[in-house]
């Protein structure tokens, strides 16, 4: 379900974004400056946003580091469009867009060289082609001019621009930022420049001239800015910047048909095969379930497998009574899936249970039968995995990997967990299994207090899904809220 929802978040900012034209060109054409036009966009699009988040009275407090990086994301946004809108005046509007998707492939290459992603080949063959027989059609109609080569020159800066700004979203320390907020700090730093922008100029945004106008610019600010932008951020945080960047194959997609039946342009015959190759690369990207991953096997897209397999889904039930009957039957669990150094006591267990917040101690149920428990802590900046067991007769159903799917979308931000070293065939098996899903070492000097007041302490490593700045204070807090809590003894 994360997988599809994703898809369909990339999807939807992927055909928005694609709109720009059909707002922007009017108010361009009817005698409005450019620079006018973007300070307006990013201005309407960040106080709607702004008064929804203070309304909602959302913490919006950032490090002096996150804003420094959330501006710079701005700033790349804000010059991807501006460079692309400025294209759409030399050029039309589906062959910039369709040159602005030659973006997916610098993601991709990014992601694969810094970040040790996969490609697809037949995903990134299917992009360019799209792309060249667009271009080559395009190129052919009069032969190369001035005009067509400054527009086809600043289609292709936004795929510079775009590309590491997708990057940033998904790799950056913000990336688990929450979507709005994120978005906000963003369209704030882009308008911030446009008016800076404005003001080395020494010049004021121009008046709205109509309602017409208005109304497009409005329609700018919510529906190719705000909305795109919102579910680009989100479709990254699901499902990772390359996938992400091919399905914005439907941006060219939608330009070519708005400026076929809005702004008179013409659809030539080498537009059908490009039409064609991108709808190719976008089915093959679903289809395929994540670039560099290709099978029989994956033909039919995660989402509708899990839906037919809905019966086999997990539940969290989190226990909040020391008394609650169902521990009779998670207690011996617990006893035999740990060894006493690695746990509390059962009166120690039942203690915390119904009086440690913080504590989520949850049991682990798929198709109304009890499988397994799961303990993690809400930490509030973080969130600690203390405990996952599955029961002997659930083993080798992939109960734990459906575990950390579901912790994966419902505790959105950092995770950390504790893991034995990796010395054995077993404690080796331990960390692959974390490493396939999203975790790495982020610290392996760590010692693990006893659970018992004269216990030895047990040299452990530190894994996580992202490696926190605050990584040394976050593993203090753990220590003493965790282990040294007087509930805990």
């Amino acid at each position: 379900m994360k997988q599809f929802k994703g898809i369909l978040l990339a999807m939807i900012s992927s055909a928005t974004f694609g709109m720009i034209p059909l707002f922007a060109l009017p108010v361009i054409r009817g005698g409005m400056g450019v620079d006018s036009v973007m300070f307006y966009r990013f201005a309407l699009s960040s106080a709607v946003v702004g008064a929804y988040l203070l309304l909602r009275r959302a913490d919006l407090r950032v490090t002096l580091r996150e804003f420094g990086v959330l501006f710079g994301l701005g700033a790349l946004y804000a010059f991807t469009s501006l460079l692309l809108t400025i294209a759409y005046l030399y050029i039309p509007s589906g062959v910039a867009t369709t040159i602005h998707f030659l973006y997916p492939l610098l993601v991709a290459a990014i992601m694969a060289l810094f970040f040790k992603d996969r490609i697809s080949v037949s995903v990134m063959v299917a992009a360019l082609a799209a792309v060249r027989r667009r271009v080559a059609g395009f190129w052919g109609e009069g032969g190369p001019g001035r005009t067509k080569v400054k527009g086809l020159t600043l289609a292709l800066a936004t795929v510079a621009t775009y590309a590491v700004y997708i990057v940033g979203v998904n790799k950056s320390c913000v990336q688990h930022m929450k979507g709005l907020k994120m978005v906000f700090f963003i369209l704030l730093s882009a308008t911030i420049i446009f008016a800076g922008n404005l003001f080395v100029k020494g010049e004021i945004p121009e008046s709205i001239p109509d309602w017409s106008a208005a109304v497009h610019l409005i329609l700018l600010a919510l529906i190719p800015t705000l909305v795109s932008d919102l579910t680009l951020v989100l479709a990254v945080q699901r499902i990772g910047s390359t996938t992400t960047a091919i399905l914005g194959c439907l941006e060219p997609l939608t330009a070519v048909a708005l400026g076929i039946f809005f702004l008179g342009e013409r659809f030539v015959a080498e537009q059908f095969a490009g039409v064609a190759l991108i709808v190719a690369a976008v089915v093959t990207v679903i289809l395929g379930g994540r670039p560099g991953r290709f099978s029989v096997r994956r033909l039919i897209p995660d989402f509708l497998s899990n839906f037919y397999k809905a019966r086999d889904m997990i539940k969290l039930i989190r226990i909040t009574d020391g008394q609650d009957s169902r521990l009779e039957h998670l207690v011996p669990l617990y006893e035999e899936a740990f060894c006493s150094s690695e746990r509390r006591t059962v009166g120690q267990l039942r203690r915390m249970i119904g009086a440690t917040p913080a504590m989520h101690f949850n049991m682990i149920e798929s198709d109304g039968e009890l499988c397994g428990l799961f303990v993690y802590w809400d930490m509030g900046e973080f969130y600690y995995l203390e405990h996952l067991a599955v029961a002997p007769h659930m083993r080798n159903r992939k109960i734990g990997q459906q575990v950390l799917e579901h912790v994966e979308t419902s505790l959105p931000g950092i995770r950390l967990l504790e893991v034995e070293p990796a010395e054995d065939e077993l404690t080796t098996r331990r960390v692959a299994f974390y490493r396939r899903n999203g975790y790495r070492i982020v610290d392996r000097s760590y010692v693990q207090p006893s659970y018992e007041n004269f216990g030895d302490a047990a040299p452990l490593w530190i894994m996580g899904n992202d490696t926190p700045e605050r990584l040394p204070e976050f593993i203090e807090r753990i220590k003493k809220e965790v282990y040294r809590d007087p509930l805990a003894r």
